[in-house]
């Protein structure tokens, strides 16, 4: 259970920043950063075996969740 609420609270500090690209503030640079931000996790999505290796848990997780609706 404790590893399973690490896990939903990992995936939510890594996802956040993401958030930037809809900020609506003046500044553009913030809408830039979080752009940025975006960009690189899809990269390091596609290069790195340990990233992809949390997301498949993380995905398998959430169907675990559905599943118990």
């Amino acid at each position: 259970m404790k590893q399973r609420i690490i896990l939903h609270l990992t995936m939510f500090v890594v996802l956040m920043p993401c958030m930037l690209v809809f900020n609506v503030s003046s500044e553009w640079w913030v809408n830039f950063v979080g752009l940025v931000y975006c960009c690189y996790l899809a990269i390091l999505l596609n290069e790195s075996e340990r990233a992809q290796k949390f997301l498949r848990r993380y995905y398998h997780e959430i169907l675990r969740l559905e599943n118990m609706m």
